[in-house]
């Protein structure tokens, strides 16, 4: 027996699913996902009548908006400003010390923060991993100065401007006060 070509297996599997869809008041299969305008995002939803179809036709669109209006799939994030190259002063080794292999410590990789300035000099810094939603730990309203110090070995950003920036890190954290049922907060000990 002769191997069905693609051509002739895509065929085959829109005819079994348009059988099958016959009558149905809504489309079979809905393609979904948020594309970039720049860094603007926009909203994007293909339907057909079977999921083949649906994909198909909305890579096809998603690669014509490309060519003509540059849109990708993908945010344009910034690096971060390198850390300075000097080294570290002391005080900050005994303020924030290495904590690998410490009970109770854990870490969390990160590929971007989020620096969202606050009232009265301070700041909320999100660690952020890539295909999350939500952050893997959070530096909530610190003053802009400790941030800043605490951020020294991984990046030189200025945490008073808000700002979403790529950086590669790890941060380490301690399980902190209970805020549900089996919830807790972060207690942000070091980022390297």
């Amino acid at each position: 027996m002769k191997e069905k070509t693609i051509q002739e297996r895509v065929d085959e599997y829109r005819a079994k699913v348009n059988e099958k869809l016959e009558g149905l008041p809504e489309a079979g299969a809905i393609v979904y996902s948020t594309i970039y305008d720049g860094n603007f995002p926009v909203n994007l939803t293909q339907r057909a009548n079977n999921v083949y179809d649906a994909y198909v036709a909305f890579k096809m669109g998603v690669d014509l908006l490309g060519e003509v209006f540059g849109v990708t799939l993908e945010r344009d994030v910034p690096n971060a400003a390198p850390p300075k190259p000097t080294p570290v002063s002391d005080k900050f080794e005994q303020d924030f010390p290495t904590y690998e292999d410490v009970d109770g410590v854990e870490s969390s990789e990160v590929t971007s923060i989020n620096i969202l300035p606050q009232p009265d000099d301070k700041v909320t810094i999100e660690f952020m991993k890539d295909g999350l939603k939500y952050p893997v730990a959070k530096i909530n309203k610190w003053p802009n100065e400790r941030v800043q110090s605490f951020l020294a070995k991984v990046t030189t950003q200025d945490v008073t401007k808000p700002a979403e920036v790529k950086l590669s890190c790890t941060v380490y954290w301690k399980q902190g006060k209970e805020f549900a049922p089996g919830k807790h907060y972060k207690d942000i000990l070091k980022v390297e």
